[in-house]
């Protein structure tokens, strides 16, 4: 989905947004426009920030190392701040662990 706000627990990369990351019109098979808020619920602590958002086709959400993030989700009407509900929906959570070698 495309990206509304992206300022995750207030960590940016997007500081002037609300404190979430939300993407517009996530649902293909809705008969309304429907957008996915995602909101820190407690601790969050990335390590880049700036990658949130998308990857490729993939929404991204990005943390520390050894930390954890309590999250909320919820599907709200866009432009208002009303939950939806949605009849069913599909979530899938990669952890995408990437090791990176540095030489000179």
């Amino acid at each position: 989905g495309n990206v509304l706000y992206n300022n995750l627990g207030g960590m940016g990369p997007n500081i002037h947004d609300p404190e979430q990351l939300r993407y517009k019109d996530v649902c293909s098979t809705c008969s309304r426009v429907v957008d996915l808020e995602i909101v820190a619920d407690g601790f969050y602590k990335p390590k880049l920030p700036y990658m949130n958002g998308n990857s490729e086709q993939f929404g991204q959400i990005n943390l520390g190392i050894g930390t954890r993030a309590d999250l909320r989700l919820r599907f709200v009407e866009p432009g208002r701040e009303s939950t939806m509900v949605v009849d069913r929906f599909y979530l899938t959570v990669f952890d995408n662990k990437t090791t990176m070698k540095l030489s000179n």
